[in-house]
């Protein structure tokens, strides 16, 4: 009973050797810890050793036919925290992060040798990713400094048109009258946030949907997309192929089913940040002409570290220039703290200072979440309504659900 009571100690043993905050920032194995990706392999290989997840969060070993053997999550969302002494290679009453598990277990304990893939799937190895000062752009002559002033010059005598919306949404919980308002126009970005596993995927694949056909859902959003301006584009930097596959059948399938030829899906787990953002830019650049709506399920997986402020200024400006440039508009989905309703770090500071709206994604039960708006710019919030997963897995949008 008492080793069983200690895996749901809240403070975990930081080891015999201290290793400053500022010393461990850009290790692979830290930047892997921080990912999802990484509490995904060490699932995987737990499961693939013999482990079985009892319940939620406690695991049993492998020979063990009752009883649990250790926690998952339970500590802190990626710590395995073990308190067998029969759990080889694993000691009793260690705490260990993702890259530990993966190592002892798919690499044999050569934490050299996977730090080595890492790095080399992160590119962290290579000099000019690694954290450094950031060089000053090099002054520009005056002349050409009074060009951009001019190309940027808003002549206040024009009008300048509004951009075009692209999805409404209805401010009015009685469907039979409906209150239609800005919800997604082009040239701007959104963001869903929520907790992990508070069906922010499912809100953004009834987006999708509405966005692919240009048609109204249960009288809640509705598609006002040019004929000419169609295409609609998902990017998941988390999930397996199969999982994206998934996914994107998904939208389809609110749609009855049937293959909708101008949305495309495309899985970057595989990637290092800076290659998904190269691979996002090269599909905007190629689909330019006819793209309008964009997902990136995952804006977080675009950086190195949330908390890096430069990043993150620099993940949302690219988030503005693309807006701006391929003239579409781009919903990214990013999570909440733990402890509070805020996108995680830096990087979640700076979407939503600038998205033209924050949606939360609030979960209820299994197969129920609230969506709440948090700030929507120019035009007043929407009403909170409700998501209801059907038994296929299909979200349809319902009235707003009591929160017990």
């Amino acid at each position: 009973m008492y080793n069983t009571a200690i895996s749901f100690n809240t403070w975990v043993d930081p080891g015999k050797k201290e290793i400053k905050d500022s010393e461990q920032k850009d290790r692979p194995g830290d930047l892997y810890n921080a990912s999802l990706e990484g509490i995904e392999d060490m699932k995987s290989c737990l499961v693939a050793d013999g482990w079985v997840e009892v319940s939620y969060k406690k695991w049993r070993r492998p020979g063990k036919k009752h009883g649990i053997s250790a926690t998952l999550g339970k500590v802190d969302e990626n710590i395995l925290y073990v308190f067998s002494s029969n759990c080889y290679p694993f000691e009793p009453n260690r705490a260990y992060t993702p890259f530990q598990v993966v190592a002892l277990l798919q690499y044999g304990g050569d934490f050299k040798g996977f730090a080595k893939d890492l790095s080399e799937k992160y590119d962290v190895a290579k000099p000019d990713l690694k954290k450094k000062e950031i060089k000053k752009d090099e002054p520009k002559k005056e002349n050409d400094l009074l060009q951009i002033l001019k190309k940027t010059t808003i002549d206040l005598t024009v009008p300048i048109p509004q951009p075009p919306i692209i999805i409404e949404i209805n401010n009015s919980n009685n469907k039979d009258f409906p209150d239609w308002k800005r919800f997604m126009s082009l040239g701007n970005f959104s963001a869903i946030t929520g907790k992990s596993k508070s069906k922010k995927s499912m809100l953004a694949a009834l987006l999708l949907a509405c966005a692919t056909d240009n048609c109204v859902l249960s009288r809640k959003i509705k598609g006002k997309f040019n004929e000419s301006k169609r295409g609609v584009l998902l990017f998941d930097t988390e999930q397996s192929d199969y999982d994206v596959y998934q996914y994107g059948r998904r939208v389809e399938n609110i749609l009855g089913g049937k293959h909708r030829p101008n949305f495309g899906a495309f899985a970057l787990r595989e990637f290092s940040p800076k290659q998904r953002i190269e691979l996002i830019e090269t599909a905007l650049k190629h689909f330019k002409d006819n793209l309008a709506y964009v997902v990136i399920d995952g804006i977080a997986d675009l950086s190195y570290t949330i908390n890096d402020e430069a990043e993150a200024n620099t993940v949302v400006n690219t988030l503005m220039r693309w807006t701006k440039v391929y003239n579409c508009h781009i919903t990214t989905i990013i999570h909440q703290n733990k402890n509070d309703n805020y996108a995680t770090g830096h990087l979640g500071s700076f979407v939503m200072k600038k998205a033209e709206n924050v949606i939360s994604v609030k979960k209820v039960d299994s197969h129920r979440s609230n969506i709440t708006n948090d700030y929507m710019r120019g035009v007043v919030a929407f009403e909170s309504f409700g998501l209801e997963l059907s038994d296929d897995g299909i979200p349809d949008i319902i009235n707003e659900i009591d929160d017990v």
